[in-house]
């Protein structure tokens, strides 16, 4: 540009200064100039030879150009000179500043070199070492304030690049913890469009899941119930609501708005948190109190039935001298044996046992059962009628059936053995159904 400038004024306006000693030389080294810029520019696109290598000699046309076009002009009176500044200060700050002053020193080489060949060569020429002085340390101040500016922009570079990478993994971090929270989350802007938003939001709303491109969903057109309640909001933000049951996922959630920097118009961020996951966990925590708290009665109901059957143990080993009647004895026994065992039979459902099913002949073991009750309890075993015609197979726990047939059989007696024996057996029963064939 600067070469086919100075020839478009040349050619055109005929300035005197500009090739005033030697014309022809001067229209031929602007030519020469523009030619070589023109290869410079081919040889960027080419990439080849290396960075340094064009840029060097590039500088060097320009100088050794420069030079030749100064002294057709008749020295530096015709101002010419100064463009070497332009070149000089480009190539400080594109090579960093490391070539800088190396270029300056030749651009002062070659002026003092010009100046002395145009004082023997020009007639009548008087030498401007002064002039060629000052504008010498004018292309040092400029080469050292190019390398000073390269040195800052340098280290501007770095410590963005050193930002941009912290930024880069704050805004990782960010997007780990918003799609691991245990709520949905919604970005909305002030057109109501979702800007983004988690995999627990698109589990709540039953969204497809987000692809790398964020789809622009229209709040209202996706989640109409929850537009409403953000218009509400932004009407009155001090507004508390009740809780939502969304149409897409039949979910109970609750709605929190927050703006962005303080200021809804910027966009708003809409929490919803998962009543129904909330609920769950009370239910655990409460299961869990519960069964401490079925531990801690049992022990404590275990405590005076071990003192009552040791009492009945020692009243049957006296019951000989004492004349006592062995079968009361042997009741209080048999009834603290079944208290113990309903005890122990809770206890072992509040520890939720691995179940391990196998097949079972219902037929067999219902034969089983009759036999043991009909003798522990002294009772006539042609009082039941089994009907053994049909023999149906099921997939149950025998520990679990067992206990469940013993339930069953213990059914009588105390009040209170009653009581808790209906409950477990009615807990137990239901949960043989559904394993049932």
């Amino acid at each position: 540009m600067i070469g086919s400038g100075l020839l478009i004024v040349t050619w055109r306006f005929e300035f005197a200064s500009f090739g005033s000693y030697h014309y022809p030389l001067f229209i031929y080294a602007g030519l020469c100039h523009v030619f070589c810029s023109s290869i410079s520019m081919l040889l960027i696109k080419l990439r080849s030879p290396d960075f340094n290598s064009q840029l060097t000699i590039q500088v060097v046309i320009d100088i050794v150009f420069i030079s030749i076009m100064l002294f057709a002009s008749g020295g530096l009176q015709s101002g010419l000179g100064v463009l070497l500044l332009v070149s000089l200060a480009a190539a400080g700050l594109i090579s960093r500043g490391r070539l800088a002053l190396f270029f300056a020193a030749i651009a002062t080489i070659s002026l003092l070199l010009q100046e002395t060949y145009s004082l023997f060569t020009i007639d009548f020429y008087s030498a401007q070492y002064l002039h060629a002085g000052l504008l010498s340390m004018a292309y040092f101040a400029v080469a050292w304030l190019a390398y000073q500016l390269a040195k800052h922009i340098l280290a501007s570079e770095q410590l963005a690049e050193e930002r941009g990478i912290d930024l880069k993994n704050m805004a990782q971090v960010n997007q780990l913890v918003i799609q691991d929270i245990q709520e949905g989350v919604l970005v909305v802007d002030k057109d109501g469009n979702i800007r983004q938003r988690n995999t627990y939001a698109e589990k709540l709303l039953d969204m497809k899941p987000s692809s790398g491109k964020t789809e622009l969903l229209r709040l209202s057109d996706y989640v109409p119930e929850i537009t409403d309640r953000l218009a509400s909001w932004q009407g009155g933000s001090n507004i508390s609501f009740d809780l939502l049951r969304l149409a897409h996922s039949n979910a109970l959630v609750r709605t929190r708005f927050l703006s962005i920097q303080g200021n809804f118009r910027n966009g708003v961020v809409i929490f919803l948190e998962d009543m129904g996951r909330i609920q769950a966990q009370l239910q655990q925590l409460k299961l869990a109190a519960l069964g401490r708290l079925t531990a801690n009665i049992a022990h404590e109901i275990r405590n005076p039935l071990s003192a009552i059957n040791h009492a009945a143990e020692l009243l049957e080993e006296e019951q000989l001298d004492n004349n006592t009647n062995p079968r009361l004895v042997r009741i209080i026994c048999d009834n603290t044996q079944r208290l113990n065992k309903i005890v122990q039979d809770v206890l072992q459902l509040n520890r939720r046992n691995i179940s391990k099913f196998e097949i079972i002949e219902i037929h067999e073991f219902i034969k089983k059962f009759l036999e043991e009750f009909c003798h522990t309890e002294k009772i006539n075993t042609n009082v039941f009628i089994l009907d053994g015609s049909k023999n149906y197979l099921i997939s149950f726990d025998r520990g679990h059936l067992n206990q469940i047939s013993g339930i069953y059989a213990g059914m009588h007696g105390d009040i209170a053995v009653s009581k808790v024996a209906v409950f477990t057996s009615n807990f137990l029963q239901r949960q043989m159904k559904i394993m049932f064939f």
